[in-house]
């Protein structure tokens, strides 16, 4: 009997369940100054064994109004100094100099540009290929006409640990200042 919940409270939107003894929250909320959304998710390993885990976070960039037209143009980069991934459309008519950033509080084991990467050829968005076969990413940032930020956190829950993961998604006018977000 799997179960999950749901809460809404002022500015923030709360989801938890417990599957196999890995109870899980996600607290979603943005930013009252910055341009940035926040995503918390809470782990605890409720069994009595410590368990290996790999978190996956995932976003697909668009960059525009329409997918369909925006997609090829989408140029993607890790950005060494705060290991998040930058994506940036430089044939924008009203963005061009913008700068959209996807990057977590941990260390990622692994990353990708690519959502073909991530779902697979012929894969579904609810069971993407990486996740059901705990497939490493690539490290790719090549444009592949499927743009996508995906980030994996490889870690090992103790029994009983708890542990809180933070991602962050967001748009500034410049690399630099996507940067400086990133590290205030």
């Amino acid at each position: 009997d799997i179960r999950f919940e749901a809460r809404h409270g002022l500015g923030y939107s709360t989801f938890s369940t417990t599957q196999h003894e890995i109870a899980l929250e996600v607290t979603q909320t943005v930013d009252r100054e910055r341009p940035v959304k926040l995503q918390r998710l809470r782990l605890r390993n409720a069994g009595s064994v410590s368990r290996k885990l790999r978190l996956y976070a995932y976003v697909e960039w668009i960059l525009g109004n329409n997918p369909q037209k925006t997609a090829s143009f989408i140029l993607s980069k890790l950005d060494e100094e705060t290991g998040a991934l930058f994506a940036t459309n430089p044939y924008s008519i009203d963005y061009s100099g913008r700068t959209a950033f996807f990057a977590a509080s941990e260390t990622i084991s692994s990353f990708s540009a690519s959502r073909r990467e991530f779902i697979g050829r012929s894969g579904r968005i609810e069971a993407p290929v990486a996740v059901t076969t705990a497939t490493a990413l690539s490290g790719s940032v090549g444009l592949d006409g499927d743009p996508a930020a995906i980030l994996a956190i490889d870690i090992e829950l103790g029994a009983g640990e708890e542990r809180n993961f933070t991602f962050f998604l967001g748009d500034a006018s410049t690399e630099e200042d996507a940067r400086t977000l990133l590290t205030n």
